[in-house]
């Protein structure tokens, strides 16, 4: 006979002291763990009364009934009982002193044996006392005739999760001849994901099984992300109603992950149920919430999980449109260099962040010199440009002193006397709206260009078309403000507000506090029924509460309570109000319904 391994001596141990102490005990792990093995080691089933929990109720109530304090009751399969009306007859019958009862089941100790475990009256045993150890797997392997080295060991156990049932799998393929290595894992592997799909997840109830294949999709989740994949409106319900199934699930930090190897077995099942159309579907959807959720690397990899390039870029182009500071172009720049040529010829945005991306990179392009670059852009496009050169910073700085306003400016990092970075600085004092486009044969100050500001960020050589598409983005730009914009009567004086820098608004009494990305904050008198009619044609403003108004471009988080903004502001949501607004911003961002401004 092939023999078995030894195991779970740490709960063999506790149930020992458990029936010495004359205590009750709550015994619980996944399926294959040896609950109900270790059990029997302790209590032979000849003298003891033993009852199963997938009984009828009426059969199971009624054996309950003829329990007594002379004997143990082992009551195995515990999360096959369903109802209240168990546990209201099980927490008086344990508390009485004398009765004893040993229940086993998949998931940890549920919160109405929780009063028990505090008054001492029930010792638990957790699944972490039935995994087969390291030490008991090296001590058993000699007694077979195998030796395992110690790194073998640990990606067995790893493998298995120190499941009692793979490792025996692992063992008796072994003793018939099998030799250890990568294919006999697979094999293993494969017999077992056969297992738990036939003999554990096809007997969970139907709608918690197609809830975790759905949510399988992703690695972990939060409530709101399982909502957003699976369109359930009642998630909460399902996600307790499968922690209660069995030891399925693990929480950390408010994520919930799927064990690992049951992880597995429900994304093999969920593509057979399914099919990939479905499942390209629930990851898409998975990727929509991480979007609107701010996780942009999470939306990428899922929207390339499910081979989704339209979502890919245009996640990238509204990243693309943030200022270089804060457009994470490092982090992200596996998603912008996989873009295709023509993607990014057709966006002069995705331009911009690659030829800042490429700086950073000390990857430099091709070449022409600047000023013929802005006559020919000027002579193709029909538009006629007012333009003024300097020989040096301190002409440029003499005349913005001046008064003299410049919508673009194209600066060199070597210019005579002070460098280009330098009197960008000073122009940032005097100026915080000028485009500042740095031409530049001096890669090592693309860094440091996005402290003050710059819209562009150019290494020689520059291709034509390259430098074309460079100002019609600048152009664009600053038509954009000129029409999209607030005038404010505040305490400074006269200030135009772009209304893409507008996070959001707030009023108290007759003041109405406008905060900006940049951190600015200025007020000034009016009624906030006013901006609202003003704005009005921007559907990426919102008015989620009388005294508030939103750009939703700016919305972290909305909960139930309230919307976090990314600067860290709250705002209130008014009561029975969530849900309006919730769908208010998904369709404003699914849809890209975003103001051009």
């Amino acid at each position: 006979m092939d023999k078995q391994i030894w195991f779970a001596k740490k709960a063999l141990k506790k149930l020992q002291a458990a029936k010495e102490l004359r205590m009750s005990v709550y015994l619980y792990g996944a399926t294959c763990f040896g609950k109900t093995s270790v059990a029997e080691q302790v209590f032979d089933r000849t003298s003891t009364r033993w009852i199963s929990g997938t009984e009828p109720e009426e059969v199971l109530m009624e054996k309950l009934s003829h329990c007594t304090a002379d004997e143990y009751t082992i009551l195995d399969d515990l999360h096959g009982v369903e109802g209240d009306t168990l546990p209201q007859k099980l927490v008086p019958m344990i508390g009485k002193e004398g009765c004893r009862m040993v229940l086993i089941g998949r998931a940890s100790l549920p919160a109405w044996a929780s009063s028990l475990a505090l008054q001492a009256k029930i010792m638990v045993i957790p699944e972490d006392d039935l995994r087969v150890t390291a030490d008991e797997l090296a001590e058993f392997c000699p007694s077979v005739g195998l030796k395992l080295s110690p790194e073998r060991i640990r990606l067995w156990l790893e493998a298995t999760e120190g499941n009692i049932m793979a490792l025996n799998l692992f063992l008796r393929r072994i003793q018939q001849g099998a030799a250890d290595g990568n294919a006999l894992e697979a094999d293993i592997k494969r017999v077992f994901m056969d297992y738990l799909q036939s003999d554990v997840i096809s007997h969970w109830k139907e709608d918690i099984r197609s809830f975790l294949m759905q949510v399988s999709v992703v690695d972990a989740f939060t409530l709101e992300l399982a909502e957003a994949i699976t369109g359930e409106d009642d998630a909460a319900s399902l996600l307790h109603r499968a922690e209660q199934a069995g030891n399925i699930l693990q929480c950390d930090g408010g994520e919930w992950h799927i064990r690992p190897v049951l992880l597995e077995a429900l994304r093999e099942q969920a593509l057979v149920v399914f099919g990939h159309k479905c499942i390209y579907q629930l990851m898409y959807n998975a990727g929509r919430y991480c979007e609107t959720s701010g996780q942009t690397m999470r939306a990428l990899r899922l929207y390339q999980r499910c081979g989704d390039a339209d979502s890919i870029r245009s996640l990238l182009l509204r990243e693309a449109r943030k200022h270089p500071g804060v457009g994470s172009y490092w982090a992200l720049r596996q998603y912008y260099q996989a873009l295709s040529e023509e993607d990014v010829q057709n966006e002069p945005v995705l331009m911009s962040a690659l030829s800042v991306l490429y700086s950073v990179l000390m990857n430099t392009e091709k070449s022409e010199y600047w000023y013929q670059r802005l006559k020919e852009y000027a002579a193709a496009r029909g538009q006629e440009f007012v333009h003024t050169s300097y020989q040096s910073s301190v002409e440029l700085m003499a005349d913005i002193e001046k008064g003299k306003h410049f919508d673009i400016m194209l600066l060199d990092i070597l210019m005579p006397g002070e460098n280009g970075m330098t009197a960008a600085r000073e122009v940032r004092e005097h100026d915080t709206n000028v485009k500042i486009i740095f031409l530049t044969a001096s890669p090592e100050f693309a860094v440091e260009s996005y402290a003050v500001d710059a819209w562009y960020y150019q290494l020689k050589p520059i291709r034509q078309e390259d430098f074309f598409r460079l100002m019609d983005s600048a152009c664009a730009a600053c038509s954009k403000e000129q029409t999209h914009s607030l005038i404010l009567r505040s305490k400074s004086g006269i200030v135009r507000v772009e209304l893409e820098k507008l996070v959001y608004c707030e009023v108290m009494g007759r003041t109405l506090t406008f905060h900006l990305n940049s951190g600015v904050v200025l007020e000034s008198m009016g009624r906030l029924d006013d901006l609202c009619d003003q704005l009005m044609p921007y559907p990426n403003f919102l008015r989620p509460h009388r005294s508030f108004l939103i750009n939703m471009e700016y919305i972290a988080n909305i909960a139930a309570r309230s919307i976090t903004m990314q600067d860290g502001a709250e705002v209130p949501v008014p009561h029975g109000k969530y849900s309006e607004l919730k769908n208010r911003y998904l369709s404003y961002i699914f849809d890209r319904k975003k103001a051009v401004l």
